[in-house]
């Protein structure tokens, strides 16, 4: 958010963890699902340091049809099945065996 993003730019976010450290991705559908634009990366600068992230505005905005679109997708597709509360809520996705994801 120190960055300032522009009102509705991403209305999503993905994070992911390698092995240098978390990478996230903020971001929004395009083209009617088929893809995801990664509008601003965060990396974590040193692995271990939560608060050590360098961040970049992508323009144009990156497009992702791999692991941030089918990330994107499954958090999608889990909040609108769920029926929970009518409260904003936050969805993570975790990695499972064989390219499995868990939201």
């Amino acid at each position: 958010m120190a960055m300032h993003p522009e009102k509705g730019s991403f209305n999503q976010y993905i994070a992911r963890k390698t092995d240098a450290g978390w990478v996230v991705a903020f971001g929004r559908f395009a083209d009617q699902h088929a893809k995801f634009l990664v509008v601003y990366e965060a990396v974590q600068v040193k692995a271990g340091n939560p608060n050590a992230f360098t961040a970049k505005k992508c323009d144009p905005p990156q497009e992702d049809t791999g692991f941030n679109y089918a990330a994107a997708k499954a958090i999608d597709t889990a909040t609108h099945d769920f029926q929970g509360e009518k409260r904003p809520y936050n969805a993570d996705v975790l990695p499972g065996h064989s390219n499995q994801i868990y939201v």
